[in-house]
């Protein structure tokens, strides 16, 4: 692994375990490497430039060849960087480059690994515009084309640690036809503050892909106004076959156009199934308008064996897709309930017969949430058996930046200022609480 010192050159950074014949250069005191012996475990301090000088020269006692010769791409390249101390520098295994981005948390997309579904792990006939996993939406304009979405256990690689869930649309109902208004999107639109850093800097997204229609798709890259539209194309080569693609956006967001950097949505990442030519436009360059897809992108709508999947999507500033990071699953899930929580439990009392109110703590959600409510509620004084409501009914009495007063009526026989709670055992529906951009 490499670091940057004070004066922002690269170095090395020690290796553990160092064996005959390694080709490896390790830091050592006051900015020196560790030179390995081709046959024997003899250690020696050199300075970065001795280091390059010894690359080409080949001069007895510095067994060029067996020790330098792997590196020599890569430490002219190396060589070639400057930047701020203390940042990283990556590679892709193919090139390398100097990465601003802190190591923790510099993946943009929340729930790209697509582990938290606090709605439900299924939906059929999903409905337009609606929330499925955390974070992520689907979203068709004017088409008949009808989609199932899941938590699927179908994942690329082999080990739980490189992923355990992927997100699945599968085609239910077909539309062959495309018109000009026809659109069908994944997306996750990220929060303005957590862009700021791409305008004017290059950002890289990642992703696993398995599809069954192979051919062009796109990946958008939308702004707040929906006035500047970046479409980029990949290629799914192989039908029903995980691929691994990235997409390099150069130079970043640009200025020009209308773009929330504060709470509002900043930056929105699309994922294209199907697009009519009224959202068509040119890949690879930003664009005045509100595009998805170019006149390439596949109609993978247009038979219902067409399944669609994607898997560790990852957002990052950087012209690299570096390894895909991993969160903790409590830290994942503790950000997607900024924007989303279910209110299972709350304490209250009975503001008259027939109408219950409760106080609800939302800090640290992105702003003042909606609320709404699946089913009927019941609430429960703790001796008597809980109380139904006999239909829906919730809204919110007060709220200021951090709580708020529930309310919900439709009840019966309650006892006026006696405290009752939410009795999430016995209920037949739940608040849902929604902040989303």
């Amino acid at each position: 692994m490499f670091s940057f010192d004070a004066t922002g050159k690269p170095s090395v950074v020690a290796l553990a375990d160092i064996a005959p014949q390694t080709q490896v250069l390790a830091l050592g005191d006051a900015g020196k490497m560790l030179r390995v012996n081709a046959s024997e475990n003899g250690l020696e301090l050199r300075l970065p430039a001795e280091v390059l000088s010894d690359i080409g020269a080949a001069s007895a006692g510095h067994a060029h060849a067996a020790t330098y010769q792997p590196l020599d791409g890569d430490l002219t390249a190396i060589a070639a960087l400057t930047h701020s101390a203390g940042r990283r520098l990556v590679s892709n295994g193919s090139a390398w480059a100097a990465d601003d981005t802190p190591g923790s948390f510099r993946n943009r997309i929340i729930n790209g690994a697509f582990d938290i579904w606090q709605r439900g792990t299924s939906f059929a006939s999903i409905a337009a515009s609606a929330y499925c996993a955390d974070r992520w939406t689907y979203y068709k304009g004017t088409t008949g084309a009808v989609h199932d979405i899941s938590r699927s256990t179908d994942v690329p690689g082999t080990s739980p640690t490189e992923a355990l869930y992927s997100f699945l649309v599968d085609c239910a109902t077909a539309d062959a036809a495309v018109a000009a208004g026809d659109l069908v999107i994944l997306s996750q639109k990220i929060e303005g503050q957590c862009i700021r850093d791409l305008v004017g800097n290059t950002f890289t997204l990642s992703f696993w892909v398995k599809a069954t229609k192979t051919g062009t798709y796109c990946v958008a890259f939308r702004n707040s106004g929906t006035d500047r539209s970046y479409v980029a194309e990949y290629t799914v080569s192989v039908a029903d076959t995980w691929e691994f693609k990235t997409v390099t956006v150069s130079g970043g967001c640009p200025t020009a156009g209308t773009w929330d950097y504060t709470t509002g949505v900043g930056l929105q990442v699309d994922f294209t199934l199907m697009a009519g030519s009224t959202f068509q436009t040119t890949a690879s360059a930003w664009q005045t308008g509100n595009f998805t897809a170019t006149a390439s992108q596949v109609n993978a709508c247009d038979n219902v064996a067409n399944n669609f999947r994607i898997a560790n999507v990852q957002l990052e500033r950087g012209a690299v897709a570096t390894p895909f990071e991993r969160p903790s699953y409590t830290d994942e899930y503790e950000r997607c309930r900024r924007y989303f929580r279910i209110i299972d439990g709350a304490n209250g009392w009975a503001y008259n017969t027939t109408a219950w109110n409760g106080m609800w703590d939302y800090s640290g959600m992105r702003a003042t949430p909606t609320l709404s409510v699946t089913g009927t509620l019941s609430i429960s004084d703790g001796i008597a058996a809980p109380t139904a409501q006999s239909s829906s009914n919730v809204g919110v009495g007060h709220s200021d930046e951090s709580a708020m007063r529930i309310s919900a009526g439709n009840f019966s026989g309650l006892t006026q200022y006696r405290p009752y709670y939410i009795d999430s055992s016995s209920s037949a529906g739940k608040i849902l609480a929604s902040a989303e951009l």
